[in-house]
This record gives structure tokens, C-alpha cells and sequence, in this order.
């Protein structure tokens, strides 16, 4: 994961982690806050390796989705809190 909010990840940073997945059946998955930019996107779509890439609004929505089924060990690392909101009656 590559926490940089105001820099998005490069076509070469992209390459980087294709060349780790070695074995077959490795995937590789980059989580960016910053985004990525076009050329790194189609680096990844277009690699002989499967890699995954995810936006930070899409890592935040999956977390979300599966975090009632989460061991507390791994909700401690990003703790959600339920607000709930009074709505008017209809």
C-alpha cells in the first residue's frame, strides 16, 4: 500500500511489482491513496501477471462491507464507528 495522497502511482512503480510475482499464480495487489496514473492502469491491465489495483474509496468500501466479519485483531487496525442519524418522519 502506498500512502501518498497527493501523488498518484507510476507506470514504473506498477512494473516494480510485476517483476516481484515470480511463482506461478502469484496477484498482486497495489492499494494507492493517491490514486494512479493512466499509463500505470494500463500497465497493470495489460502485465502477464494478475494485479489488482485499488483506490482508496474502493479499499475504504470493501472494509466496510466485510468488517462485521473481521477478527477484532484486524478492526483494530482501521476501527469503524457507527453513527446513526434520527430521520424525519414521512
Amino acid at each position: 500500500m502506498k500512502q501518498r495522497p497527493d501523488t498518484k502511482v507510476s507506470v514504473q512503480e506498477m512494473r516494480e511489482l510485476a517483476g516481484l510475482l515470480r511463482r506461478e499464480g502469484d496477484i498482486g495487489l497495489f492499494v494507492s491513496t493517491g490514486g494512479f496514473t493512466n499509463e500505470a492502469v494500463s500497465e497493470a491491465k495489460s502485465s502477464s501477471r494478475h494485479i489488482e489495483i485499488m483506490d482508496m474509496k474502493r479499499f475504504i468500501d470493501l472494509w466496510k462491507t466485510h468488517y462485521s466479519d473481521m477478527s477484532e485483531e484486524d478492526k483494530s487496525l482501521l476501527p469503524l464507528r457507527e453513527i446513526m442519524f434520527l430521520t424525519p418522519n414521512s
